[in-house]
């Protein structure tokens, strides 16, 4: 049974995903930073498999890494499901904010395939990252811009991971999700002038992403390292 840690895993698409690993048959382990009520609704579920994770705090991450292996004896996926998001435009963006989402798309997913690195490859796993829909080409965006260039980054970032890591066994992934309505989205997902534009006509379902995660983390994504599998309706 492989073993699964899938940061930010405790609601929203994260919390999908971990649900559909372990019905297709994972040893699923999830994180939280906040949702205390929603952590604590799921470890009574799944007893020892839910833990906090600041990566704000230093170390936390490869603390968390360590006791994970030293319990389960390795670790062969890890999915970073966990960023935060903000809308408005480039001139009202503050440097701070900025930062503050530099940090939590890009720098802390690094932080955290860090520590997983060297148990991700003695098991020829993989890491999966969340991106979102619109990155090819590197597109202009009016709302989202600080946000999409974070993401952009991290998928440059993930290509050259699997250029690395190829030699090792280990895959390296992006799944990039388009408009995907679910608790505790940002409120422009929701938003119906997005919706229309989406050419298949209607917004995703957070299953939709899972199902797409089950696969990029199964064997029939055995050759995929590098992709950037976007789930969006054709947007």
């Amino acid at each position: 049974m492989p073993v699964t840690l899938i940061a930010g895993g405790v609601r929203g698409l994260g919390r999908a995903a971990a649900e559909a690993l372990a019905e297709a048959g994972h040893e699923v382990h999830v994180t939280w930073r906040r949702s205390r009520d929603e952590a604590e609704t799921l470890a009574r579920r799944w007893p020892g498999r839910v833990w906090h994770l600041d990566l704000d705090v230093p170390a936390a991450g490869a603390e968390l890494i360590g006791r994970l292996v030293a319990e389960r004896g390795g670790l062969d996926h890890l999915v970073v499901a966990a960023g935060d998001y903000s809308s408005g435009t480039l001139e009202a963006l503050a440097a701070a904010e900025f930062e503050r989402l530099w940090r939590s798309n890009v720098a802390q997913p690094l932080e955290l395939f860090a520590a997983a690195r060297p148990w991700l490859r003695a098991r020829r796993g993989s890491a999966l990252f969340f991106g979102c829909a619109g990155l090819e080409g590197h597109p202009g965006k009016r709302r989202s811009a600080a946000y999409a260039a974070c993401k952009s980054a991290l998928l440059s970032l993930v290509r050259s991971l699997a250029l690395e890591e190829g030699p090792q066994g280990l895959r390296v992934n992006l799944i990039s999700p388009g408009w995907i309505p679910h608790a505790g989205a940002h409120a422009e997902t929701l938003a119906r002038a997005g919706q229309v534009q989406i050419p298949l006509g209607r917004p995703g379902q957070p299953e939709e992403v899972a199902r797409a995660v089950v696969f990029l983390l199964g064997p029939g994504a055995a050759y995929v390292s590098g992709a950037n599998l976007s789930v969006s309706g054709g947007l």
